[in-house]
């Protein structure tokens, strides 16, 4: 199961909608498809993710023969969902820790005055650019302003990187 990052509006099929009624994080699926922009902001993301890949699951597993053993793992985020799979957790569990998991998240990635100071960026990823972007996590003074967290190659060849760290230090270093 991927972590965050993955998510889009289009996710909220009426399965995955039921899947969050059912399991009582409505509050949140309405937020955001009241503001369809939420389903990036962590607090309202984590648990709806969670709940998306927990659909899925269900759906994909139907389709399935009834003698499949399944083995679960997950990243970041993702490693929640393959908790709640594998039966370690309950998804009532699960769900609330995701829901905690954001709004601590989003804490995290605020200052007193409510502004964002932490970002994370995906930009495009060319072989070109390689040595660049290793030299962020070598260099150990880049290293302590931005993390390469992920690199997302596509079927269509293009592949992405997604970097976080601070927003003033994205915007000094990314360039």
């Amino acid at each position: 199961f991927p972590g965050q990052g993955f998510q889009n509006i289009e996710m909220l099929t009426s399965e995955v909608k039921e899947f969050c009624i059912k399991n009582g994080i409505e509050d949140l699926l309405n937020e955001v498809l009241k503001d369809s922009s939420k389903i990036f902001d962590t607090e309202y993301a984590q648990a709806i993710i969670v709940a998306t890949q927990l659909a899925k699951l269900a759906e994909y597993k139907k389709s399935q023969s009834k003698d499949i053993e399944y083995i679960y793992a997950g990243f970041s985020l993702g490693e929640v969902t393959a908790l709640i799979a594998s039966g370690a957790i309950s998804i009532e569990e699960g769900l609330n820790f995701a829901r905690q998991r954001g709004k601590m998240s989003k804490g995290f990635s605020e200052n007193s005055s409510g502004k964002r100071k932490f970002g994370v960026a995906r930009i495009s990823y060319y072989e070109a650019m390689k040595k660049q972007l290793s030299d962020f996590n070598s260099v150990q003074e880049i290293f302590d302003k931005i993390n390469i967290t992920n690199y997302i190659p596509d079927e269509a060849g293009k592949s992405f990187v997604t970097i976080t760290g601070e927003l003033n230090n994205l915007r000094d270093n990314i360039e």
